[in-house]
């Protein structure tokens, strides 16, 4: 029997530009994460799938369910599973993480961080975890034999649960194993399972992982005391106010002589003069002075 092959084309629920603007406006309210006019038909897309994964018809029948939610910030943690991109591998930008290792961290040592106190990284937005992971490997290896070893906390936060609940799970798919990624850490720090990386214990139980909005100012000071920060490609996600916004926090929850890093693409150029910029071999990050 031959086969007939048709293209089907599943419908979707249509967005409105007067459903657009109230529904960008509640993400912007409790996430801070904007959609510009030119993304109506991203946010459309990535909506409607959630719209059928909670039996919903259409954006009405939504609109209509969010006005009777008492915790509507609760509720829209759901949302952030759909709506933030979460791409990332193992050792992206690794000229970043090893300046942040082999530079920035015996620096802070020789300030006596590290040693009556632990010296604290924070990856804000740090997905699914590769990247607190990755750093937590380099420290293991470049530190590994030395005398006095810092003593670091790693820290992952993250406003999609979905992603959070993988970095606690620390299994990988091959797509997070990459090209650069160094072949002798795979069976040092993976064990292989059912054709998947599991991180091993050594490192996965030095990272642990925290749900954070970025809009949450009184949760980021709770974080205070920071010794690095990464915030890598995650700013992109707001508009200029709320970027000074974050990046002001960020500048309170660092202690005095604490690292920022974004993304290699990123500047805090028109955000904020605060930061003493930083060089090194192939990029740049930023100092509290």
């Amino acid at each position: 029997m031959d086969t007939i092959w048709t293209d089907i084309k599943i419908s979707q629920p249509q967005l409105s530009q007067s459903h657009f603007e109230e529904l960008r406006q509640l993400i912007y309210k409790f996430s801070g994460i904007y959609f510009s006019d030119q993304k109506h038909y991203l946010l459309e897309g990535r909506l409607s799938k959630f719209l059928r994964d909670k039996g919903l018809k259409n954006f009405d029948e939504y609109l209509a369910y969010l006005k009777r939610v008492v915790n509507l910030e609760q509720e829209l943690r759901q949302v952030y599973e759909y709506i933030t991109i979460n791409e990332t591998y193992f050792f992206r930008y690794d000229r970043q993480l090893q300046t942040c290792v082999q530079d920035c961290i015996p620096s802070l040592m020789k300030i006596g961080r590290g040693k009556e106190r632990p010296i604290k990284i924070w990856s804000a937005g740090c997905s699914s975890g590769e990247e607190p992971y990755s750093l937590a490997i380099l420290l293991e290896e470049h530190f590994n034999g030395q005398f006095p070893r810092p003593n670091v906390e790693i820290l992952g936060t993250d406003i999609n649960n979905r992603v959070l609940n993988k970095a606690r799970d620390g299994v990988y798919a091959t797509n997070s194993i990459r090209n650069g990624f160094p072949s002798q850490y795979l069976p040092k720090y993976f064990q292989m399972e059912n054709g998947a990386y599991r991180i091993r214990d050594v490192i996965k139980h030095k990272v642990r992982f925290e749900y954070l909005n970025l809009n949450d100012l009184a949760r980021i000071e709770q974080l205070r005391g920071q010794d690095v920060i990464f915030c890598r490609n995650v700013l992109i996600y707001f508009d200029d106010a709320m970027k000074r916004k974050v990046v002001r926090a960020f500048y309170d929850a660092l202690n005095h002589n604490g690292y920022l890093f974004l993304g290699e693409a990123e500047s805090l150029h028109g955000i904020s003069a605060a930061f003493e910029v930083i060089h090194f071999q192939g990029g740049f990050c930023y100092r509290k002075e």
